[in-house]
């Protein structure tokens, strides 16, 4: 969902910025490990906002440490992962529309759907490997599906 002006649904811009001034101070804390925020009217976007969801033992995210990856949104949506804006990783590739959503699994199992394309991918395998690999395997395979469309 692309977001909207807040002023034009009847909202303060400033007060949603306190909003999220206060959550980012309690995620500072360590409150919450993460925290994603959705404030909608009449159907239509105002905020959209994900913080944290670091790994709390060292205080960086996993793929930071491990992998030494540059930090990257969490992108999680209201019971699914979505694909966001920008180039970054995750397992929706780079070529899936931001308003893709979908699941990820246990190093073995992924979906996702992209509405603006009428496009549906499901993968599943066997066996389990480590979460930011299995992230880099879909990725590929997600941005491969996506580039065969030819209409």
């Amino acid at each position: 969902m692309e977001q909207t002006d807040p002023a034009q649904l009847g909202f303060d811009p400033e007060r949603l910025e306190r909003v999220l001034r206060a959550i980012d101070a309690d995620v500072a804390a360590g409150r919450y490990d993460g925290v994603a925020l959705c404030v909608a009217r009449r159907g239509r976007v105002a905020l959209r906002a994900h913080r944290g969801f670091a790994d709390r033992t060292s205080g960086r995210d996993y793929t930071v440490q491990m992998r030494g990856w540059e930090p990257f949104p969490a992108a999680i949506g209201l019971g699914f992962f979505v694909r966001g804006e920008g180039v970054i990783p995750g397992f929706f590739g780079n070529l899936c529309s931001p308003r893709t959503f979908g699941g990820l699994g246990a190093g073995s199992t992924a979906f996702w759907v992209d509405p603006s394309r009428d496009l549906t991918f499901s993968f599943l395998s066997v066996g389990l490997m480590e979460d930011s690999y299995h992230l880099e395997r879909v990725s590929r395979l997600s941005d491969i599906v996506v580039s065969a469309l030819v209409d």
